[in-house]
């Protein structure tokens, strides 16, 4: 049996050195509708993201589409007082 789960647990990821960053990246489906995009995933943290629209700050160009949460009927937003949002600047540092 543990066998059979190693053979399903594949991630065809992708190192972004083509984009100037060390993360690794993996094209999953996100929103609803479903939009293929890039997730970046973090191998030193429990981290994995993909940029969103409006795209603020320190942003990479990408070749694929930008995450726009108005465009998907399951996003939600959190707000930064939100214990899910504090839990995160907590394991981030920020």
């Amino acid at each position: 049996m543990h066998q059979e789960l190693d053979s399903l647990a594949k991630l065809p990821a992708i190192y972004g050195n083509h984009i100037g960053t060390a993360n690794y990246f993996v094209v999953v489906g996100l929103g609803t509708p479903k939009r293929n995009l890039s997730l970046a995933f973090d191998t030193g943290s429990d981290l994995t993201w993909t940029q969103c629209q409006p795209c603020v700050g320190s942003c990479y160009k990408q070749q694929d589409e930008i995450f726009d949460p108005s465009k998907s009927a399951s996003y939600c937003n959190i707000s930064c007082t939100s214990s899910d949002c504090t839990q995160l600047s907590s394991s981030t540092g920020i």
